[in-house]
């Protein structure tokens, strides 16, 4: 995965986002409930199409080893199938993208009106670095997918290949670390249709019980997310209003919040969508 980002990303949001975002506060999102959800199995699916293989391999020591990675994985070992549905890992996302005024985003994103706020990359990763959420680069190819998860099978093989017979414990430490090094994989991976979004994220952990964890509504769901501190002005340097916003309207709003939290007007360039919005 490239890990090389752009210098700025920008978030798509509604007035209200924006509006919290303006107020030092970002949303992470569990993974299930988001809307490309099914996308995060699929990678689970794929590791376990990978492995699968491997258990009947020729080597009795890759064999081994693979039915320490499927363990966890939705496989059948031993003549029982894994757990890996029993419970959902609570992996919060952020979504961000290369570009900051796409037809796309503002209809997927947007659909009443809404704004794209760009973000200084190297000040939001330092000021979420406290919630370890590790920024990266999505995956739409198929083959680039299998080519990540490979990869880390491939390191668990070369790991303990040498040994000389993987103890219990061995073999406790290969299901836990490879699965949770391939939930947060599978976290990056997004159907080859939506590439043209060019979509980073910030992902990472929460749990059920930290003070920053929450639930909102959507419709008749309840959404697990997380509610994380940024500062506005030192993370923030441009925000667009998507077709249909009146653009001054904006800006003046935007200027009042100024005054409010310092005195003076803000010095965020506030700019109007080149887009066209048609239905």
């Amino acid at each position: 995965m490239n890990l090389i980002s752009p210098k700025i990303l920008y978030h798509y949001t509604s007035s209200d986002g924006l509006l919290g975002i303006m107020h030092g506060k970002v949303w992470v999102t569990q993974i299930q409930y988001m809307n490309d959800s099914v996308e995060y199995e699929h990678g689970m699916y794929l590791a376990s199409e990978l492995v699968q293989p491997l258990l009947s391999d020729t080597d009795t020591k890759i064999a081994e080893i693979s039915k320490a990675m499927a363990i966890n994985l939705n496989i059948e070992v031993n003549g029982e199938l894994s757990k890996e549905n029993r419970s959902w890992p609570r992996y919060m996302v952020m979504s961000l993208t290369e570009d900051g005024d796409l037809l796309s985003q503002w209809r997927g994103y947007c659909h009443e009106g809404g704004y794209s706020v760009g973000f200084n990359v190297d000040e939001l990763c330092k000021n979420l670095q406290k919630y370890k959420l590790y920024l990266g680069k999505c995956v739409y190819k198929k083959e680039e997918k299998q080519a990540c998860v490979q990869g880390i099978i491939a390191k668990y093989i070369e790991k303990y290949s040498g040994t000389i017979e993987l103890t219990p414990q061995d073999k406790n430490d290969i299901n836990i670390s490879f699965i949770r090094e391939v939930r947060l994989l599978a976290a990056y991976f997004k159907h080859e249709s939506f590439a043209e979004e060019n979509e980073w994220r910030l992902v990472g952990t929460v749990s059920a019980d930290a003070p920053f964890a929450k639930l909102r509504t959507r419709g008749n769901m309840l959404i697990p997310y997380a509610e994380l501190d940024v500062e506005f002005k030192k993370n923030v340097v441009s925000v667009t209003t998507s077709p249909g916003v009146d653009l001054k309207k904006a800006r003046e709003a935007i200027r009042f919040f100024g005054y409010q939290i310092e005195g003076k007007p803000l010095d965020v360039p506030v700019n109007m969508s080149k887009s066209t919005l048609v239905s």
